[in-house]
């Protein structure tokens, strides 16, 4: 299972503190040892850790991010009923 983090927060962000929050979701590196990552945007901030167990192809690290980057998406990647 994936392991998902998010953090909005009112103002920007001392880098200082965004190091810190990324260094806090290493303790997620169980959830999704196969890849992480993370999108800063403005005040949000995502971070995903990946386990591919039915999907190894690359194509499938997230967050996503929409043709135009207008839209970001990360989810755990349970989609019930895929095979029908």
């Amino acid at each position: 299972m994936c392991g998902i983090a998010g953090l909005v927060f009112k103002k920007n962000l001392q880098e200082r503190r965004l190091n810190e929050f990324l260094e806090a979701t290493k303790e997620m590196n169980h959830r999704g040892p196969d890849y992480s990552s993370y999108v800063r945007y403005e005040n949000c901030l995502l971070v995903h850790y990946r386990l591919s167990i039915i999907d190894p192809d690359p194509r499938s690290n997230q967050p996503f991010h929409s043709g135009n980057d207008k839209y970001i998406c990360s989810y755990n990647g349970e989609i019930y009923n895929f095979w029908d």
